[in-house]
């Protein structure tokens, strides 16, 4: 994944930055002229996450029992959990349904019909999540260049999570769909 993060209008002193993973979890800044841009609460359709999840459905269907506290550790068993208990699934785009990304709509589907998604699904619920635990996230596209052999650049058209865990920014991805553990 080549990480893509750009402000927003509004949001200065970032243009240009693209993150790196250092491999530990953690993530580095570097500057890019090509990078693209952060997610925010109104791109691709997607609401404001003031909505709350049923945080005791979710952790039930991933099988956390754990602390809810906003720690390292807690991201990481939650992250853990989510990615071994709820599948990718890309079945409503080929079937030509559409996915719906507010939040009953994926605590539906994800969490009650026990259905997988895509990666805007699933790290948008977990987004819902960890913002209900006290973390701070935000919203990152990236460019899959997995398994890429030409030259073109593709589009920014995968999501995942920033955590900060006091003070230090984490990169989280639920929703990937192959080799994620």
């Amino acid at each position: 994944l080549e990480l893509l993060a750009d402000p927003l209008p509004g949001r200065p002193g970032q243009a240009g930055t693209s993150w790196r993973t250092l491999g530990d979890g953690k993530i580095a800044r570097n500057r890019n002229p090509t990078a693209v841009r952060r997610l925010s609460e109104t791109d691709a359709g997607v609401p404001s996450l003031a909505a709350a999840i049923d945080l005791d459905a979710y952790f039930r269907r991933i099988g956390y029992q754990g602390d809810r506290t906003p720690t390292l550790k807690v991201l990481q068993a939650v992250h853990l959990c989510h990615a071994q208990a709820i599948p990718f699934e890309n079945l409503d785009p080929l079937l030509g349904r559409a996915v719906q990304l507010d939040p009953p709509s994926l605590e539906r589907k994800l969490i009650h019909e026990s259905r997988g998604g895509y990666c805007y699904e699933h790290n948008l619920l977990l987004r819902h999540a960890l913002e209900g635990l006290g973390f701070h996230v935000k919203g990152l596209a990236a460019r899959v260049l997995w398994n890429r052999t030409d030259a073109a650049i593709p589009a920014g058209t995968h999501m995942l999570l920033q955590v900060d865990v006091e003070g230090e920014d984490h990169l989280a991805d639920v929703g990937f769909g192959g080799q994620t553990l």
